[in-house]
């Protein structure tokens, strides 16, 4: 015989408004003593309500508090017999805390317990339940955690590191590949995932990237340049928080983190002077870089000190 679970098939009630459940409900979550979160969006936010004139009522979704797994979903609307189809297809899509639970023979809170990494549970358990975790292929779910806490975790960085890489670097500082790397390792660190286009050499590629980036719903921006400039930062820019390395935005609205090559070309003839040289030779980048007048202005800076 086969086990039906009711908890994965919609309870439909057709009255006006219509209203419809799938999943746990708030009581059943208290009862097993589940950290739970609830959300509320009113269907007068979404588009195509709107356009039908059924903008009244509300969906309703519990979901796992730290992983953001959907464990119930209630609809009150026109049409919330239909919208449940949805959910219910979504939330079958993979396997939930309660298949875990019920694999492993524990309870839900010990499961909770388990990928809240708290110390309350024993090893043997742990293990039993990771197991269990491994079994059923599990994983919190990425959309269901997006959906609930419209946070995507997502950062995106528009480069033409990889491109240049495989180029004959230019002396023109440190490569940008490094600080893609630099990046990379910071990101890593924050629990974020980093996101990488590149440009193909084209800066004016960086619109369209930036525009995809916001399409999927990045948190932040980052845009890092082969050398010191002057940009034109993407108009996606304005509209998420966003950061330029290596180059600064024409309108100096976008903040930037930049070499300070001034006070480097200084330094750079400072300790030569100090050594007793006074017949310094300095082979610069071209003075239209950014990079190339700052750095000779700061050499000139030195000579002027020491009267040279």
């Amino acid at each position: 015989s086969v086990e039906l679970d009711i908890k994965k098939y919609p309870l439909n009630m057709y009255t006006v408004p219509e209203l419809s459940q799938i999943g746990q409900t708030e009581d059943d979550l208290i009862k097993s003593n589940v950290d739970y979160k609830i959300s509320e969006f009113p269907l007068s936010a979404n588009g195509k309500a709107l356009a039908e004139g059924n903008n009244e009522g509300f969906i309703r979704i519990l979901s796992e508090k730290k992983y953001g797994e959907v464990l119930g979903v209630q609809i009150v609307a026109a049409n919330a017999t239909d919208l449940i189809a949805e959910a219910s297809a979504f939330m079958q899509l993979e396997s939930t805390i309660y298949d875990v639970a019920k694999e492993a023979k524990v309870s839900i809170k010990t499961v909770s317990r388990v990928m809240n990494e708290e110390h309350k549970v024993k090893p043997n358990t742990k293990k039993i339940v990771l197991e269990a975790m491994k079994v059923l292929d599990y994983s919190p779910s990425f959309a269901a955690r997006t959906m609930v806490t419209q946070k995507t975790g997502l950062i995106g960085l528009i480069t033409s590191a990889i491109t240049s890489a495989s180029k004959i670097p230019e002396l023109a500082g440190l490569p940008s590949i490094d600080l893609v790397k630099g990046i990379q390792s910071v990101i890593e660190a924050s629990g974020k995932t980093l996101m990488i286009a590149d440009t193909g050499g084209v800066i004016k590629h960086a619109e369209k990237l930036s525009q995809t980036f916001r399409e999927h719903r990045v948190e932040g921006m980052i845009y890092v340049s082969d050398f010191s400039q002057s940009i034109i930062a993407p108009s996606s820019f304005s509209y998420i928080p966003s950061v330029l390395v290596n180059c600064l935005d024409s309108t100096k609205k976008i903040p930037a983190v930049v070499p300070d090559d001034e006070i480097g070309g200084f330094k750079m003839a400072e300790a030569l002077i100090r050594k007793g040289h006074r017949h310094i030779g300095f082979l610069s980048l071209p003075t239209e870089r950014l990079g190339g007048g700052d750095r000779q202005n700061g050499f000139r800076r030195a000579h002027n000190k020491f009267g040279i």
